[in-house]
């Protein structure tokens, strides 16, 4: 009897820490599935990811957004400066079709003085200083012709042209009389250098340029300026005006003077 109660008692204990043991294996295996599951649970898992994405992207996003701000900024600074100097491109552009515009609409100025009028009276001193009116000139025919400067290339040929045809104008009883606003030292070079055989008027004030009313705005090579146009006229007896050329060919004006 004694035996049986012993082996009773440590079957018993046996099976007590056995069950002991298969409640702590459960409990053990519990916490090991919680566990598990909270690691393997996909909300967790991508709350933590949307977080770290969240952080690295507030992270990257921050310089983009400075540097968005420094080109927009350059984009701008470089489409003002487009604008202005397309504005600036313009408004010469405009300037330079105005004035081609004013340069193809230009007339130089034209005498007043027309065929049939009295001549304005005049005097004046040539190269030589001798005094020279138109007082004096009255019942002879003559040629005043007004041209702007001594020994330049156009009033050279237009002297010249005179020069060479001079015997001309003797024929058809003309004197010639060049004027310019050259003083008379320059005139009595020029006559000397070229051999000219007719007297030049010196006219530095201007007096009988303006009464002729040949000073005025003409252009040459584009450019525009004030000065003295070249015009010729011819002058009857009577002191009557009998011809105004104000296109003058200076290769050719003997023909244009004497209808030749």
């Amino acid at each position: 009897m004694a035996k049986k109660k012993t082996t009773n008692k440590t079957t018993k204990k046996a099976s007590k820490k056995a069950a002991s043991k298969k409640t702590a294996k459960k409990a053990i295996a519990k916490k090991s599935v919680k566990k598990a599951s909270k690691k393997s649970s996909p909300k967790s898992a991508t709350k933590k990811v949307t977080k770290k994405a969240a952080k690295k992207a507030t992270k990257k996003s921050t310089p983009k957004k400075v540097v968005a701000k420094k080109s927009t900024s350059q984009s701008t600074n470089k489409t003002t400066t487009k604008s202005a100097s397309n504005k600036t491109m313009s408004s010469n552009q405009m300037k330079n079709t105005a004035s081609q515009q004013t340069q193809g609409k230009f007339t130089p100025h034209i005498t007043s003085l027309k065929p049939g009028m009295p001549a304005p009276y005049f005097e004046g001193i040539d190269q030589d200083g001798n005094k020279i009116t138109s007082n004096d000139l009255l019942g002879r025919k003559y040629v005043l012709y007004f041209y702007p400067k001594d020994d330049t290339p156009g009033c050279t040929r237009e002297a010249c042209n005179i020069r060479d045809n001079y015997q001309k104008f003797l024929d058809a009883g003309y004197s010639v009389f060049g004027v310019s606003a050259d003083n008379p030292e320059s005139h009595k070079k020029f006559i000397a250098k070229y051999n000219l055989p007719f007297p030049l008027i010196s006219d530095t004030e201007k007096n009988i340029i303006r009464a002729f009313d040949v000073w005025g705005k003409k252009q040459f090579m584009g450019r525009v300026s004030e000065g003295i146009i070249r015009t010729t006229f011819v002058i009857d007896e009577n002191g009557i005006i009998s011809d105004v050329i104000t296109k003058v060919d200076v290769d050719n004006h003997t023909q244009q003077i004497l209808k030749q």
